[in-house]
This record gives structure tokens, C-alpha cells and sequence, in this order.
């Protein structure tokens, strides 16, 4: 029987009609995080990112998915700007259960200002349930600092004492990710986050 199954196998190779498994889409997580990472940062989340979303998977249980900005992060946001704005559009259509948090840090930040005042598909603005921004740096773009009217009550911008990229400051290390990571701005932003899902 074994040598049956195993010789229908190879006469199924060899005339070219194996059936293959078609690929599926990606289930769908109950949040999506798509998060900006700042200037020179290698490609992903970037460092506030990477701890901001594991706080977030630590602290819910739930089954949290996320994606960088596909993006040279270097002074230029409108790649940035194009690759969010794309995977927004796909992920809520394809999705249409699942909620969506947007974050940035530093000129990540600038990304997601610029795409959350652009032309996003219909809807999917109310799809987003939180929008978290660090050391924002729109204001050295002169792009809008802060994200469109819809989304008043469900954005959070964290801006270090001092930080000169968000605040005019003169402290340059106040910049830093450790500075948001260790100084309790991305805990504060979690806890934001956690209340609008």
C-alpha cells in the first residue's frame, strides 16, 4: 500500500499535476501595532518600539502583531510616509475586526503625523484605536505636530523635559531612546494605549 501511495506521488511529479497548497493570509491579530523608528535606526521597530510593543503584549495577553515603517529613516519621512500609508490601507481592509495603534519615534513620529493628516482610505481613521508618538520631530519638518481633529482623545505625543527635538530644549540626551524607555514615557504611553483598546 506504502509503495502504491509513494509511486502515485512520483507519477503525479513527473506529469506536472501536484497540487500546491495555495498561501494564506496572515490571521488577524486583535491589535496591530505599526510603529516609525527614528533617524539611522536599523530596520524594524526600532528601540522605543520594541519595548513599547512588548510592554503592550506583556501587559494585555492579547494577541498583538506588529510591523515597522519600511522607511530609509533618514531625514526624508516621504517613503515613510508612502509605506505607511499603504499597510494602513491594506492591513484595516483585510482585517476588519481587528484594532490598530499607530506609533513613531522622532522622525518615526513625523511619519505617522503626516499619514494620520493625509488621505487615508475611507474609514480606516475609526479603525484606529490609539495613536503614540516619542520625541516627535514634526516640528523641525514643519509637517502638523499633532495628528488630525478625528483622532482628538486617541493620541498620546511624549516629549522629554528638555528634549530639543520636540521641545526646543538644549538637552541633546534627553532625545535619547533609553531617555523614553527608562525615563517612563514609554510606560505611560502603554498605559495610554491599554485604556483606548
Amino acid at each position: 500500500m506504502a509503495f502504491l501511495a509513494a509511486a502515485g506521488v512520483i507519477a503525479a511529479t513527473v506529469s506536472g499535476v501536484v497540487a500546491i497548497p495555495k498561501a494564506s493570509a496572515a490571521p488577524c491579530p486583535d491589535v496591530q501595532v505599526f510603529f516609525g523608528r527614528g533617524t539611522d535606526e536599523p530596520p524594524g521597530l526600532g528601540q522605543v518600539g520594541d519595548v513599547f510593543v512588548q510592554n503592550l503584549r506583556d501587559r494585555t495577553g492579547r494577541d498583538i502583531a506588529a510591523s515597522g515603517v519600511n522607511y530609509p529613516a533618514h531625514q526624508d519621512i516621504a517613503p515613510g510616509v508612502s509605506d505607511l500609508t499603504a499597510q494602513l490601507n491594506s492591513f484595516a481592509g483585510r482585517c476588519p475586526n481587528s484594532r490598530i495603534v499607530v506609533g513613531g519615534y522622532s522622525l518615526g513620529a513625523a511619519v505617522a503625523n503626516q499619514v494620520l493628516n493625509s488621505s487615508l482610505a475611507p474609514g480606516v481613521d475609526d479603525r484606529i484605536a490609539a495613536v503614540a508618538l516619542f520625541g516627535n520631530a514634526s516640528r523641525l519638518l514643519n509637517v502638523p505636530v499633532t495628528p488630525g481633529p478625528e483622532f482628538a482623545g486617541r493620541f498620546i505625543d511624549m516629549c522629554n523635559p528638555g528634549d530639543p527635538i520636540c521641545s526646543g530644549g538644549p538637552f541633546a540626551p534627553s532625545h535619547l531612546q533609553l531617555a523614553y524607555v527608562a525615563g517612563g514615557g514609554v510606560n505611560a504611553a502603554v498605559d495610554f494605549t491599554i485604556s483606548k483598546l
